[in-house]
């Protein structure tokens, strides 16, 4: 008798603790399940990515300011040269007999002004006889100095510091003043050039800041400084922009190089204390507010009123006030939420097991 109590004791007991489990599962499983993202203080300022490419600053066609016969070509095609490097010479030979000439007819004038002058001290010519000797003088002087730079014009240096790209003449040819001899890729400045769209180019007053990173350095950002935007569109609605370096141009860095470019954009009223950005589908208006559910450690729905500031680009929106960062924010903030409500927050998504496959 006392072991058929005991057995009755047990079933009733086992009974009880299966309907509690039976309760709480049910309970469990209606509870509301929300999926939340967490508040994330931002600075106001937003980093894009745009792929750019190194140019040249300066393509340069180098030719001689006087015309003859080449005389000798010092330099080859794909020469590395620097500024003031000898690159050609023409035959001077006619040159320095006509500075010759000019120099003769100046000393001999130049004595016979000397004579003049003490004549003219003298008073044994006249002061309109003398002025016209010193006159000439001076215009045989300019003459002089004139067929010195042509004897100096027949030597042509490099302008710049750069690369011989290509050579259109050889020795013994002939070429007048002005024409292309060289053509020298110029090193002393580089520049990145990479397109904007058009919704870029309306956030142009906004950039801040810019930089370069090179395909052979990921890891390296070379500063940069804004030189011009085009303010007109091409075929693609696209508008170029160009940057030249802060400071001296990496020598690893060649034109035509892929590099990606990198713009700090200051978004102006966005730039507070305590501005957080989050997705625009956890804001509700509810009545005359815009509120936002805060899930705190015991799970419980918390209603939150907010300030809104701008809504930035990929749906995103700036809380000015009401979040001071860290909370948990329902993602969609549902109509049928309710204050104080418990509710179950979904796990984030695994980033190497997407999909729970594993």
């Amino acid at each position: 008798m006392q072991i058929q109590r005991k057995s009755v004791a047990m079933i009733m007991l086992l009974f009880i603790v299966l309907t509690s489990c039976h309760t709480k599962n049910e309970k469990d499983d209606s509870m509301r399940c929300v999926e939340v993202v967490t508040a994330v203080k931002q600075n106001g300022e937003d980093t894009k990515s745009f792929p750019g490419r190194v140019q040249e600053s300066d393509h340069i066609n180098v030719a001689f300011k006087m015309g003859g016969e080449i005389e000798r070509i010092h330099v080859r095609a794909g020469q590395r040269v620097t500024k003031g490097q000898l690159l050609a010479t023409v035959d001077s030979k006619d040159y320095e007999l006509e500075l010759r000439n000019y120099e003769i007819q100046y000393g001999q004038l130049k004595e016979e002004v000397a004579r003049l002058k003490t004549l003219y001290e003298s008073r044994s010519v006249s002061r309109n006889d003398y002025e016209k000797a010193v006159a000439g003088l001076q215009q045989l002087e300019i003459a002089l100095e004139g067929s010195r730079r042509k004897v100096e014009y027949t030597k042509l240096y490099a302008p710049a510091s750069g690369v011989i790209t290509e050579i259109y003449y050889s020795a013994s040819e002939l070429v007048d003043a002005g024409m292309a001899v060289f053509s020298l890729l110029a090193e002393r400045e580089m520049k990145v050039q990479f397109d904007l769209s058009a919704a870029d180019y309306l956030q142009r007053t906004h950039f801040s800041s810019f930089c370069c990173r090179p395909s052979f350095a990921p890891d390296t950002l070379f500063p940069m400084r804004l030189e011009s935007i085009t303010p007109k569109a091409d075929n693609s609605q696209l508008y170029r922009a160009t940057l030249t370096f802060a400071h001296e141009a990496d020598k690893r860095l060649t034109p035509g190089m892929t590099v990606s470019v990198e713009v700090i954009i200051e978004r102006g009223k966005l730039k507070v204390e305590n501005g957080i950005s989050l997705p625009v589908s956890c804001v509700r208006q509810d009545g005359e507010e815009n509120i936002v559910w805060v899930v705190d450690t015991g799970g419980i729905l918390r209603r939150r009123p907010v300030t809104l500031g701008e809504v930035t680009r990929h749906g995103f929106v700036l809380i000015l006030s009401g979040l001071d960062g860290g909370e948990r924010v329902v993602r969609a903030a549902a109509s049928s939420l309710k204050e104080g409500e418990r509710v179950r927050v979904l796990p984030e998504p695994s980033v190497t097991n997407v999909g729970n496959l594993l």
